[in-house]
């Protein structure tokens, strides 16, 4: 399937606009609550952000769910974040109180209403050493991940004994905690190689710049991987990444930020060979310049934001359309869709009439003046105010 790359410089209505997506109206400023002239002409939204998991377990979906909310709030739209994934009953009273319209998501979508809206990381907080030292006498490796199959701990198993035996003056960091840190501790035992390879546990994300800017190269050996949000900080920091070819990877990063490999211990080896050899031609302050250039958050928030104006534009479609278009999914997963579909329709109109949505309090709007020296708006000229949402 063809995708756009969504940029606000080539925006224009089109005439075939995306589905309706997780946003709900904009109130009237006449309305109690809102801040008047706080978004001009521009329609307010109530977004719902929703994730299967979040807090203790933070990672680069939950990470980009938490930093996209707090950049659409210094837009002035309202959002609501749950911080559980909890029953039908608790999502429906969620939804009344904040007043939004909540619509799944869509399958079976032509290429010409699919959008690609990138990741982004904070550049302020990952940025490159004053002085990053590249002696030939020592070249650091760093993982940062954690350590289950999903993320190659396996592959580390083979390419880090193997790099380590071809490069004496390599050694590898290693951040990160999760079942597979056995395996790579015996590797460690096994090989002799205490010395080269510092296991680091779990690590707070505070603490990941600043074992970040002890490497010189970064490696990601992800079996699947969507996006690698991982990367980015990497990049941002100065690292040269070493990644394996899968998901959206090879699209995040420029040809020479990245050397990628197939998830295969031989290819990923060579791949660290290739970047061990251009590392004295890496620069870690302009590769931090060209990642801030390419991923700012404030630039995702206003694409995003285009997203959900031209989604509002849109016809909302009742059950039997939508069940018409996810049938055509597939010969059992859209047969599947269409289950889940038609039972969720069916508890939902239970939990109407077991508890009728007059009978749930509605949240109140807070607008919150922000005092002198406060930073929500300063990168949003005429923004003066912000909004937020009372329930998690």
């Amino acid at each position: 399937m063809s995708r756009k790359n969504l940029s606000p410089s080539t925006l224009k209505p089109p005439s075939n606009l995306p589905p309706r997506s997780t946003v709900a109206p904009a109130p009237p400023p006449s309305q109690p609550g809102n801040a008047d002239g706080l978004m001009g002409d521009r329609e307010r939204h109530r977004i719902l952000m929703v994730c299967d998991f979040f807090y203790p377990n933070f990672g680069g979906v939950e990470s980009h769910i938490y930093c996209l909310s707090q950049c659409l709030l210094k837009l002035g739209h309202k959002n609501a974040l749950p911080t559980f994934y909890g029953t039908l009953p608790i999502m429906r009273t969620i939804l009344v109180r904040e007043k939004i319209t909540l619509h799944s998501h869509e399958q079976g979508l032509p290429p010409e209403k699919v959008y690609v809206v990138p990741n982004a990381v904070d550049t302020a907080m990952f940025t490159p050493a004053p002085e990053i030292p590249r002696s030939n006498d020592e070249i650091v490796i760093v993982v940062v991940s954690r350590l289950v199959y999903r993320k190659g701990a396996d592959l580390l198993v083979e390419v880090i004994p193997e790099v380590c035996r071809l490069y004496p003056h390599v050694r590898f960091v290693v951040g990160g905690d999760g079942p597979k840190r056995v395996r790579l501790e015996e590797m460690r035992e096994k090989h002799f190689l205490q010395d080269r390879v510092e296991m680091l546990g779990a690590i707070p994300h505070s603490r990941v710049r600043s074992v970040l800017i002890s490497g010189h190269i970064f490696l990601n050996s992800s079996l699947t991987e969507a996006f690698c949000i991982a990367i980015l900080e990497a990049a941002s920091c100065g690292l040269l990444t070493v990644s394996t070819r899968v998901g959206g990877v090879p699209e995040v990063l420029p040809d020479d930020m990245v050397v990628l490999a197939e998830p295969d211990p031989v290819d990923l080896v060579r791949a660290i060979k290739k970047a061990i050899t251009i590392l004295p031609t890496i620069d870690p302050q302009d590769m931090h310049k060209r990642v801030k250039k390419l991923y700012d958050w404030h630039d995702v928030a206003r694409r995003t934001e285009i997203v959900y104006d031209r989604a509002m534009k849109c016809p909302n479609q009742n059950l039997l359309e939508r069940l018409g278009r996810y049938l055509s999914c597939g010969s059992w997963a859209g047969k599947l869709f269409c289950l889940v579909m038609i039972i969720d329709f069916l508890l939902f109109r239970l939990l109407q009439l077991v508890q009728p949505a007059n009978d749930i309090e509605e949240v109140p709007d807070m607008v919150m003046a922000l005092g002198e020296g406060s930073s929500a708006g300063d990168d949003i000229p005429g923004q003066s105010s912000r909004r937020w949402s009372t329930t998690c």
